[in-house]
């Protein structure tokens, strides 16, 4: 990521000591330099420099000896220990801008493996605004891929074109082609993203080229994708995702009975990995496809018993379950589910999914008050949801059979002016049709019809065919 630095290293290790009052200074650093080059960086080495920079601190050879010790921790992987050494570089006697600027861009570098990613793009930036010569394009490489971690996609962009405009050979380097891949992919535009993931030969990037291509619904090459991935690296630490992806691939291609192995592949390989509860509820959903209902409530519950009371999957399989209970013709059971996921989750992905369940479950009931009162309930909570429509058609319903049909046609009213053209639209002319042939009034269903139905599309609708 970084290939300034160590060549940098080796520079000062090779400084020759000064003669004269710095001769002891010198050869107490000349000493610790072959300790480093016999043995390796070790605390031993750490101790030696810092033994220079304690006896002789306003010696010339200070601030070298601090950036070697902490060199040395860095090393060592001591990274909280290296950045307070670094930190201490420049007030250092001897200095110098090149020793400043790379102590900082070691700083960045302690704090983005250490995951401070602000704290990165602050240390990153002093040296890329700075006079650290080749080092600040290093930091501008480092900055450019901080902010990818922080997701700031546009700062990147701005940053690692500036890069490549100033220095194009580093528009070739790997890691910040596949940066690029990265703020292509999560703006959505797949083709750009695997074109420079394709030119980065790594385990990620074989991943998010797989991704892509799944994503475009090209699930047959994204599975040799994948399974390319882990015939190259068999140690990958990708395995789980990669082996959840295929099975997702093979789920979404339609081929169930290859996902239904491929997810219980995932579970054998993997039975404690944080894919496996949604392993299970794959599962259970090809159980539900399969129309195997009893089966999918069976695994459904264990999922329930299993799943941590905060995990958002358990949103999916209280829903899961109340269709499946719809399904078997057991409604009190799934108005219950239903009800679970508005208490647990009342701003989940599925929550006004089950409002609306429940709304249809009592208007099929013949409750058509509770049916209304949840209706105004989902309204109020999830106001220009796409389902509104279809709870205020199932509310002019519960109207017209409560002998309302005042409210009922000023519901539809609204709706065939929100929905004209579309089978919503077509459902609402029907019932206020028939909210005026219950009420006897005959002309008005000429004379409204005829009014309506040049304001609706002319497409082909069965709900036309009820009306006419």
């Amino acid at each position: 990521m970084w290939k300034g630095l160590p060549l940098l290293v080796c520079a000062l290790a090779a400084l020759a000591p000064a003669a004269g009052a710095q001769e002891t200074a010198g050869a107490l650093i000349d000493a610790a330099d072959l300790l480093l080059a016999k043995d390796g960086a070790s605390m031993a080495a750490v101790d030696a420099y810092r033994a220079v920079c304690q006896k002789f601190e306003h010696s010339e050879h200070a601030a070298r000896a601090r950036t070697m010790a902490a060199e040395c921790l860095w090393r060592l992987g001591d990274l909280k220990a290296a950045d307070a050494e670094f930190a201490r570089v420049p007030s250092a006697t001897g200095a110098t801008p090149i020793l400043r600027a790379s102590a900082e861009l070691r700083r960045g570098q302690c704090a983005f493996a250490l995951a401070d990613f602000p704290r990165a793009a602050l240390h990153f930036g002093a040296v890329a605004g700075g006079e650290g010569g080749y080092l600040a394009r290093d930091a501008q490489l480092a900055l450019a891929q901080t902010w990818v971690a922080l997701g700031e996609w546009e700062d990147f962009k701005a940053t690692a074109d500036r890069l490549v405009a100033a220095w194009p050979r580093y528009g070739e380097r790997p890691e910040l082609r596949f940066a690029y891949g990265v703020y292509h992919y999560q703006r959505g535009e797949l083709a750009a993203a695997r074109a420079q993931f394709q030119q980065v030969e790594s385990e990620r990037a074989r991943y998010y080229t797989a991704r892509t291509l799944a994503e475009e619904g090209q699930h047959l090459k994204a599975i040799q994708q994948f399974r390319q991935l882990l015939v190259r690296y068999p140690e990958t630490a990708l395995a789980e995702d990669v082996r959840f992806a295929i099975a997702e691939c093979f789920l979404r291609s339609g081929q169930r009975q290859l996902a239904r192995s491929a997810f219980e592949d995932v579970l054998a390989a993997h039975p404690t990995s944080e894919h496996a509860l949604a392993a299970r509820f794959k599962l259970a959903t090809i159980l539900f496809q399969d129309e195997d209902y009893a089966r999918t409530l069976d695994s459904l519950a264990a999922l329930l018993a299993d799943a941590p009371a905060a995990d958002p999957l358990r949103e999916k399989v209280l829903m899961l379950q109340g269709l499946a209970y719809f399904q078997l013709g057991r409604e009190s059971e799934a108005d219950h589910a239903f009800s679970a996921i508005l208490g647990a989750f009342p701003k989940g992905l599925t929550s006004s999914s089950a409002l609306f369940r429940m709304v249809h479950h009592y208007a099929r009931g013949e409750n058509w008050n509770q049916s209304i009162g949840l209706g105004h309930m989902f309204m109020d909570r999830y106001p220009g949801d796409p389902l509104a429509g279809r709870v205020q058609l199932i509310q002019s319903l519960d109207q017209i059979e409560l002998g309302n049909l005042g409210p009922a046609r000023e519901l539809l009213g609204k709706l065939l002016d929100q929905a004209a053209g579309t089978d919503l639209g077509e459902k609402a002319l029907f019932l206020l049709t028939w909210s005026y042939h219950e009420d006897g009034d005959h002309d008005r269903i000429v004379t409204n019809y005829r009014h309506l139905a040049r304001r609706l599309l002319p497409t082909p609708n069965p709900w036309r065919a009820h009306t006419y």
